[in-house]
């Protein structure tokens, strides 16, 4: 009986944690800390992109996971961004993309924005998500 009491205090104490732990949707990236990080792109990000990217190309991204937008360093934990492994974009010439190419990272650019909790980049809101959040570009 005493054991069965002591579950459910310590069973009560655990969830009244988790209750008061921020959940990473509700937060801006931004102010995540890495666990979080690590938990919202896992129980958030993974989940919308995935369709996107294989809707997109389903052989490219069968394995859809950390390592297609961050690249081979996310094995070691490295998730910085960009990711020097993707395309390197110049803006005053995009001509080797494939239009459809382009169309779908106009689709992909604000769904990432509105899961980081970030306006789009735009000229007029040069600190919005836009395509340099993922991609090198051309100085």
């Amino acid at each position: 009986m005493v054991r069965l009491a002591l579950i459910a205090v310590l069973g009560a104490c655990t969830a009244k944690q988790e209750a008061t732990r921020p959940r990473s949707a509700d937060v801006p990236f931004a102010r995540l800390d890495h666990d979080q990080r690590i938990r919202f792109m896992e129980d958030v990000v993974l989940p919308a992109m995935e369709p996107m990217f294989q809707k997109h190309d389903p052989a490219k991204y069968a394995d859809f996971g950390c390592v297609t937008c961050h690249g081979k360093l996310a094995l070691d934990g490295d998730y910085r961004m960009p990711n020097r492994e993707l395309p390197t974009l110049d803006f005053n010439d995009l001509s080797k993309f494939k239009s459809e190419d382009l169309a779908w990272m106009r689709e992909v650019k604000p769904a990432m924005a509105r899961l980081l909790r970030r306006p789009v980049w735009a000229e007029d809101n040069p600190t919005g998500f836009g395509c340099e959040g993922c991609h090198p570009t051309v100085e």
